[in-house]
């Protein structure tokens, strides 16, 4: 870290190359076959930080991500390295979840995977949850195949807040929420942001509904899931085309902010 540091690279810049972790190869060469090829997902605790300050604290956490993936760009403001923690913003069509401190509901992320850092845990509340995509797949097809069509056809999204000049609402392409590519699965789902779409004069049909609403009971299913409270020091790691995250409502103390340093790979 000193010497990333010293060196004047910015986070966002690092490599394998410029932050070498020879002695942890093994670790990263399992934590990558568990989120790519494995189970989809993983958690290293005992990132130890309290002697580093706020720069130092980046540069650590985006040196080891880089092992784990390319570092890339998260929203319309180019920014790469964010903060997820409540600012007092709301859950709707004109913002995202990660400056809220509302409940979540299942869904992924724009990238190959998601990295979250615990930096302060909330008072009360802030738990992550995940669900496994081919196993809600598998539990669609064996229940109500009748559904998978317009899942596998997909839906258009809303964009939200992340606009540029000239953008329209809503993309003029759909999304699956299940696809094959070369036989390999993914899966790409944000309920909110399909059904937003309504309101900007899209036409989701009533079996399209009905398809949803089943898919959402599945997601909801409590046996399906994995939980997990982040602790301070603790590094998640989030296959966003095998594992759908969700988080519940939380409560920050006075003088004590559930915060998070998230990085896309």
């Amino acid at each position: 870290t000193q010497k990333a540091v010293a060196a004047g690279i910015s986070p966002e810049t690092l490599t394998p190359e410029t932050f070498p972790l020879p002695a942890t190869r093994a670790v990263l060469d399992r934590l990558y076959d568990d989120v790519e090829n494995q189970q989809g997902f993983a958690m290293v605790e005992g990132f130890v930080f309290e002697e580093m300050n706020e720069h130092e604290l980046r540069v650590a956490y985006a040196g080891f991500c880089s092992h784990m993936g390319t570092i890339t760009v998260q929203n319309r403001d180019r920014e790469f390295l964010l903060e997820v923690m409540n600012k007092g913003k709301g859950y709707d069509e004109s913002s995202r979840g990660y400056h809220s401190n509302k409940h979540l509901d299942f869904h992924n992320d724009g990238t190959n995977t998601v990295s979250l850092l615990c930096v302060e845990t909330a008072a009360e509340g802030g738990l992550s949850m995940l669900v496994s995509g081919p196993a809600v797949y598998n539990e669609i097809a064996t229940s109500h195949p009748e559904y998978l069509a317009p899942l596998l056809k997909g839906f258009h999204h809303h964009k939200r807040d992340q606009l540029s000049d000239g953008d329209d609402s809503v993309t003029p392409y759909r999304t699956p929420v299940f696809s094959f590519r070369d036989g390999v699965f993914h899966m790409a789902y944000a309920g909110p942001s399909i059904l937003y779409c309504e309101r900007e004069g899209i036409e989701i049909s009533d079996f399209e509904k009905e398809a949803l609403n089943y898919l959402e009971s599945v997601l909801t299913k409590p046996e399906l899931h994995a939980r997990m409270e982040l602790l301070k020091g603790d590094i998640q790691f989030v296959n966003n085309f095998l594992v759908l995250h969700a988080r519940t409502e939380y409560r920050d103390a006075p003088g004590r902010v559930r915060r998070l340093l998230r990085l896309w790979l």
